[in-house]
């Protein structure tokens, strides 16, 4: 079986994975929002810890340059997500 040391890093490896899908959704959303698209804006069941990583991706200095990158080089949702 899996030791304990192993199934930590893989938690982690799978929470760094969910991070970076759920900061790359949240261009598109937001870009869908002003685009006239409807979103929910109800808490999530996550609530507090889902805000504190919604922050934490909105102040990563390498997800702004994402952001620039895809307004500037046309990028598409599915290629980033493939990309992940």
């Amino acid at each position: 079986g899996e030791g304990l040391g192993e199934m930590d890093s893989t938690l982690a490896s799978r929470l760094r994975m969910q991070w970076w899908r759920d900061a790359v959704a949240e261009f598109y959303e937001n870009d869908d929002e002003e685009n006239g698209g409807s979103s929910s804006h109800e808490p999530s069941s996550a609530g507090f810890l889902s805000q504190t990583y919604s922050a934490s991706r909105k102040h990563n200095p390498i997800v702004r340059e994402l952001g620039r990158a895809i307004n500037d080089a046309a990028l598409t949702r599915r290629f980033l997500d493939r990309m992940i």
